[in-house]
């Protein structure tokens, strides 16, 4: 008797539904915008001399919880240094991956109130 359940399949990476397939992260990226899949911004690219009261909120590893954006520890950037890390900046329905050492989250942010986020 399996342990299964309908509607589901085993797979290398675990029990998934049975419709949807286990590919490579590199796969799921758009192949015509080079931003598609980036990290960053990294140690001297983004410091705390550039935080700003408001303008572009800055995403940080606090903010990620487990498969939810975490709304506190509000962080801003100027408009002009977030152009400055454009390769970094999220919009609607992308996903933040944050991996620390072997652990991985990700989520979808969303705040009706904000269209640009920086990681």
């Amino acid at each position: 008797m399996s342990s299964i359940k309908q509607g589901y399949k085993q797979t290398k990476v675990g029990i998934i539904p049975e419709d949807w397939e286990v590919v490579n992260f590199d796969e799921l990226k758009d192949k015509t915008d080079k931003h598609s899949i980036t990290g960053g911004p990294f140690g001297s690219d983004l410091k705390s001399e550039h935080y700003t009261i408001s303008g572009v909120r800055v995403i940080q590893l606090q903010n990620i919880g487990d498969g939810g954006f975490i709304n506190k520890e509000f962080i801003y950037t100027s408009e002009e240094k977030a152009n400055e890390l454009k390769n970094c900046l999220i919009y609607p329905n992308e996903i933040i991956l944050a991996k620390i050492v072997n652990f991985t989250q990700s989520f979808q942010p969303f705040h009706k109130h904000v269209s640009t986020f920086l990681t």
